[in-house]
């Protein structure tokens, strides 16, 4: 017989908390991460050198869904994806950042 879902070995066969759970399933998934040029879809996107907020509305993509602003710098370009939504509010997002040990600068 095994254990009930949402158990580990080890804890009594109590059922795991929702916390719990979160975190598993946060440390299971990460953010993608990409360079400038690879965005390819709206959403949310941090730098990661900075910790700047980038948000990228339908219409900030050109017809190859590629970003309409170009960025010219030496610099990392690095960015992670932190929302499918680029209306997303600033609290959550800062707090999706905080959960996958991103540094923010918004």
């Amino acid at each position: 017989m095994g254990r009930p879902e949402g158990t580990r070995p080890g804890d009594g066969g109590a059922v795991m908390g929702a916390t719990e759970r979160a975190q598993s399933s946060r440390e299971a998934t990460s953010l993608a991460e990409m360079e400038w040029h690879e965005i390819d879809r709206p959403g949310c996107y941090l730098f990661l050198r900075w910790g700047d907020l980038l948000r990228i509305p339908e219409e900030g993509l050109t017809a190859g869904r590629a970003p309409a602003i170009a960025i010219d710098t030496q610099s990392s370009r690095r960015v992670a994806r932190i929302s499918n939504d680029p209306a997303e509010a600033l609290s959550v997002l800062r707090r999706i950042a905080a959960l996958h040990g991103y540094w923010v600068n918004f």
